[in-house]
Order: structure tokens, then sequence, then C-alpha cells
């Protein structure tokens, strides 16, 4: 099985890559580091799967937290996303998204009700984290008055600046994909000093080790 993995920044997931190659003579790990944001992930993932089509994509990094029971150092999986702050803001200051903009279709493939879900992946192991809702942006939210507003459209669990793109770009490539994120933040009010990427990416790490050594022939 190839699989390959993607983070945004080789820092993510660098104790990991010092660890390859793993004790799992059954798959082939390969790596790709993006960039961070939307476009640069989008180009990088397009470029990759054009000359190597993997059996399963992993996209694994950080993010922020809205709810404190996902506190930092936490490690989830996705199993939806969304282009969050992809869409213009109408005059009043209200923003309106690419499906209220008529630009996008919210029941068109690879979109269900505006969301890009995550299939469930038969014969591949369960990872047995918590199973979240994320939004992708391309502003990471740190005014309350926008974090409100985020929460009221969205509900999410997670906020990342990548994992929309490479959910959409697996789905309609028909690539299975997980997305797995860690803690490193909450969504607040920005403040650098509270953030814990140490912690984030040690239990990230720790996850993706333990998780690719259980893959079986």
């Amino acid at each position: 099985m190839e699989i390959l993995l993607i983070s945004a920044t080789s820092g993510e997931i660098a104790p990991l890559l010092e660890r390859l190659p793993l004790n799992t003579p059954h798959i082939r790990i390969s790596s790709l580091i993006t960039g961070a944001g939307m476009i640069p992930t989008t180009w990088q993932l397009a470029g990759r799967l054009h000359t190597a089509r993997p059996d399963l994509v992993i996209h694994a990094g950080i993010g922020g937290s809205f709810k404190q029971e996902y506190p930092l150092g936490s490690v989830v999986e996705l199993t939806r996303d969304c282009f969050a702050d992809t869409g213009a803001k109408d005059k009043d200051g209200r923003f309106l998204s690419m499906f209220e903009l008529g630009l996008w279709q919210k029941d068109e493939f690879p979109f269900q009700g505006g969301w890009l879900p995550i299939p469930i992946i038969s014969g591949i192991p369960e990872t047995g984290l918590p199973r979240v809702s994320g939004i992708t942006v391309n502003t990471v939210n740190g005014l309350q008055a926008d974090i409100d507003a985020a929460i009221q459209a969205y509900n999410p669990d997670i906020e990342t600046m990548e994992a929309a793109a490479v959910i959409y770009a697996c789905l309609l490539a028909g690539i299975p994909v997980r997305s797995i994120r860690s803690v490193s933040n909450y969504v607040e009010p920005r403040n650098r000093a509270a953030w814990n990427i140490p912690l984030a990416v040690g239990r990230l790490n720790d996850f993706l080790i333990q998780y690719l050594e259980r893959f079986s022939p």
C-alpha cells in the first residue's frame, strides 16, 4: 500500500520523518510538504497526484480548537470540513458564502449540504480518535466578532488553513483520505503566548507513528 503523508510544514511531522522507515514493510510511506495555506497546498498536491497516485492520503498537522472539550494537545480526526471564508462581504458586513453567491452548489459533488464529507474507508485501520467538524480559512480567526460569526455559521470544532483543500482534491480524485489534527491553540482573541506547539507536534507524531505501525498486509 502506498501512503502519502501531507503536512503544511516539515516541523509538524518532523519527529515522524526522522523515524522513517518505520517497521512497516507492507506499506510504503512518502511525504509531501506543501507550504501553509490552501493555494500552495492545492498546487503541491495536484502536482503529486499527477505523477503518482497513492492508495491513501493522510493529512496531518496542528490547528486551533473552538471548544474546551478538545484542549491543547488533543489529537482528532476530521469527518467534514468546508471553505469557511471563501466568498464575499455584503455592504452590511455580512459574509456571503460561495453557495449564497450562486457560484457553487451545496449538493454538487464533492459537497453535501455545503460541507466536504470524508467517507468511511473500508479495509484501513480506524484511528480511534475523536471525530470532529472543521473549517478551513484563509485568515486565522483572532477577533472575537469573527470567532462568534464562525461559530454561528458552522459550529466548528477545529480550524485549519489547509484541510478542506486536501479533502476537496482527494474526493474529486477518488482517493481515500484521513485528516488528522493536533490542537496547538484555542480559537480566541489572538494570544500566541497561550499556544503550545511543541505539545501539539509531539502528540501528533506519537499518534501517527503508532497508527502507521498498525497497518497489516
